[in-house]
């Protein structure tokens, strides 16, 4: 894909907007092509947008939003991380919640609840996600040939999964 037509795709899933838990006040990224470093103190937000940013994030951050086109982004500690748009990478440490959409995002990220349950929710098109669950976890799975992945962290047990859509797989590491 030429650099103009990904920077209309770009411009098109910016103007659909993300789903779910950003706020005005976040620390945004946007634009093509940038690399940076952010250090998150507890509470703070985090967007990335655009397409082929590559940020990397330290501490431990409220939520961070991904949406856009082939972002590659690394985080320590969120309580919500959404990824959405189109071929974005996000790896990292604890989240509470999860919401992947849209097509082909690759997620990597390890399941903690303070309190009650941890959640993740994969829609869309050919996701690739790899959790490790370390507490009590609710996994929804829908969409077309998603492929989840799952270990149980010592002593946690397993999610409680739902599935629904064609040709998804959810299957249990180790």
């Amino acid at each position: 894909m030429s650099g103009l037509k990904r920077m209309v795709l770009a411009a098109g899933l910016l103007a659909a907007g993300p789903i779910g838990f950003a706020s005005a006040e976040e620390l945004k990224i946007e634009g093509v092509g940038i690399s940076r470093d952010l250090v998150c103190a507890e509470g703070d937000e985090v967007g990335v947008y655009g397409a082929e940013n590559e940020v990397r994030i330290t501490g431990p951050c409220r939520s961070i939003v991904v949406h856009g086109s082939k972002h590659k982004v690394t985080f320590e500690t969120a309580g919500s991380l959404e990824v959405s748009g189109s071929e974005n990478s996000a790896k990292g440490g604890e989240v509470e919640k999860l919401a992947v959409s849209v097509d082909q995002q690759t997620v990597e990220a390890t399941l903690r609840a303070r309190n009650g349950a941890a959640e993740a929710v994969i829609a869309g098109v050919e996701h690739k996600v790899t959790l490790t669950v370390a507490s009590a976890s609710r996994l929804t799975v829908n969409g077309v040939n998603n492929a989840v992945s799952w270990a149980a962290a010592k002593g946690a047990p397993a999610p409680a999964v739902s599935s629904g859509g064609a040709g998804n797989q959810v299957t249990r590491r180790g």
